[in-house]
């Protein structure tokens, strides 16, 4: 059987922002970050998949923690944690791209499916959205046959900093002919099978030439940045997979480097193009930018790596508040009714906090934060997600909350 696409999932920011001409970018809330838009963008992809991956990879230029990774705290929200294989590529926009042919090298050789998330996070940004989308590769049917269709490495740096040091971009003229057209021209040339009835899809440093050459190339255009932005290293694979719908080329280049892969979808692909491209549409919740974080600087609570390491379970899985046996939270979000709640004046994350006893569906009671930005009231029909809670003491504290049902 060939290799592929076997099942996807995209998790957008739900709050929509101006982003200059006319066009929106997706906003995460403050208790979103790259960590938690992966795992809702993975929980998907998962969702009623037989066979565990053997693999995970995280792809992201905003990663929470700089050293020291991330993707632990990805495989652990997903229960996937154990006899695994994961790492992270966190260098360019490109890797997304990089990591699907790093999959699939893993997943012909191994003895599973290989999980990619890729995945972007900057609240800040005036242009990037928030975003994520995972894609389980693997043998079998799915969504769409993949192969590697050409390569190219050369010291081209159009952004770059040094460790430590600030952030550069060199020429704009120069990241435009020569850091994106030049080189995504000769990705697509070296193609194997370049011409031979696919759209070609261009994602380079520079968006207005990178959509001058995917035009003369013949290709069908960037939907996915006017309506939520670009999204970083995820953006190559929502392009990917909302043009499920026919035969398509994704060209992908930064610094110095580029990749093209192939895609053939199947009758399930197009489905799944067709849900993509409607979240993509989707209008979310206007705002005119997003609130600023709330948590003061000097906000230092006791942390302790051993403590977080004992108690993993429980702040990661809900073990000892959803009874055993219970599906995984991460791949399979608890729902529940609202039995009250109140408002949280105090705690410094946010000016107002809400607060909620759920009884989950299956047995356990969970007491929590509601969700930044929404609101429940007792009755209310909701789901257990994990989202941050704070990072005072220069250390993320991930815990569920509580979010309605829509």
């Amino acid at each position: 059987m060939s290799l592929g696409i076997l099942a996807a999932g995209l998790a957008l920011g739900p709050d929509r922002a101006p982003a200059g001409r006319g066009r929106r970018r997706a906003v995460g809330r403050p208790d979103e970050d790259a960590v938690t838009l992966a795992v809702d963008a993975a929980a998907a992809a998962l969702a009623g998949h037989p066979v565990a991956p053997s693999a995970v990879l995280l792809v992201s230029t905003t990663a929470p923690y700089e050293h020291g990774g991330s993707v632990q705290l990805v495989v652990e929200l997903l229960g996937l944690q154990g006899a695994l294989f994961a790492t992270e590529l966190t260098a360019t926009d490109r890797d997304g791209l990089a990591a699907l042919r790093l999959a699939l090298s893993l997943a012909e050789t191994g003895d599973g499916p290989v999980l990619v998330c890729a995945t972007h996070s900057d609240r800040a940004s005036k242009t990037t959205g928030d975003g994520a989308v995972a894609l389980l590769i693997g043998r079998g049917d799915g969504l769409a046959e993949l192969s590697v269709a050409g390569s190219h490495v050369e010291e081209l740096r159009d952004r770059w900093s040094l460790r430590g040091g600030p952030r550069h971009e060199a020429d704009r003229s120069f990241v435009e002919s020569i850091g994106t057209e030049r080189l995504a021209r000769t990705v697509w040339d070296a193609s194997a099978t370049a011409g031979a009835g696919a759209r070609v899809l261009i994602d380079g440093p520079d968006a207005r030439s990178s959509a001058r050459l995917e035009r003369e190339l013949g290709g069908p255009g960037d939907l996915v940045a006017p309506a939520v932005g670009h999204l970083g290293p995820a953006h190559a694979l929502a392009r990917l997979l909302t043009a499920l719908a026919a035969p398509s080329q994704l060209v992908a280049v930064a610094a110095g480097q580029g990749d093209c892969l192939r895609a053939v979808p199947t009758a399930a692909g197009a489905e799944a193009a067709a849900a993509a491209r409607a979240l993509v549409e989707a209008p979310g919740q206007e705002i005119a930018a997003p609130p600023p974080d709330a948590v003061p600087a000097d906000f230092h609570p006791y942390h302790s790596i051993p403590r977080s390491w004992r108690e993993r379970g429980a702040d990661l899985r809900l073990e000892g508040i959803l009874p055993p046996g219970a599906p995984v939270p991460g791949r399979d979000n608890p729902t529940g009714t609202v039995v009250t709640w109140t408002r949280d004046c105090v705690y410094p994350a946010a000016p107002v906090t809400g607060m909620a006893i759920v009884d989950v569906d299956g047995g356990g009671r969970f007491f929590g934060q509601v969700c930044a930005g929404e609101e429940v009231e007792i009755g209310s029909r909701i789901r257990l997600v994990p989202r941050r809670l704070h990072s005072g003491g220069d250390v993320v504290q991930y815990f569920w909350k509580v979010s309605p049902c829509r």
